[in-house]
């Protein structure tokens, strides 16, 4: 009787190890989404947060958008980049984002500080469709009333 409790001890350990490390598969690293993109389909709506044209560079710990009139730099490790920005009537924003990749998606969240405008925080997501194409995803909450503007963008990668 103690040896078959033994054995089957042993096959219950062998069986939940092997469960366990099927489990604990590492994830693959995250895509490099560096280049220059422009933009394939906007669905008709109104112009990507990123513009028509972007570029990125990206190393293992941070990543760089530049587009028309803006260069933001964002860690990858999810901590808090603070920068000001100011409006066209001259009032100055805060803006906090945290960036980080979910699989082979990039999502950036931005915490805005406007004042006496108000606060409220947006969603970027940037996903690696297949190569040379990313799609965006922006949500924005939406000023005049309660809710979220969600808009999708295409991009091909330029030459």
């Amino acid at each position: 009787m103690q040896t078959h409790f033994g054995v089957m001890a042993i096959v219950g350990l062998l069986a939940a190890s092997g469960a366990g490390s099927a489990q604990m598969r590492p994830l693959p690293p995250p895509p490099d989404l560096s280049g220059s993109w422009k933009i394939a389909s906007t669905g008709g709506l109104s112009s990507s947060p990123l513009g028509d044209r972007f570029a990125v560079k990206q190393d293992a710990s941070t990543i760089t958008f530049t587009s028309p009139g803006e260069v933001v730099t964002c860690r990858l490790d999810d901590s808090e980049n603070v920068r000001t920005t100011q409006t066209v009537a001259g009032e100055s924003w805060t803006r906090v984002s945290q960036a980080r990749f979910v699989n082979a998606a990039l999502v950036v969240t931005t915490r805005i500080d406007a004042g006496q405008t108000g606060h409220w925080e947006d969603l970027l997501v940037v996903a690696l469709d297949r190569p040379g194409q990313v799609t965006v995803v922006a949500c924005n909450a939406t000023k005049s009333q309660p809710g979220m503007a969600t808009r999708v963008f295409k991009y091909t990668m330029t030459q």
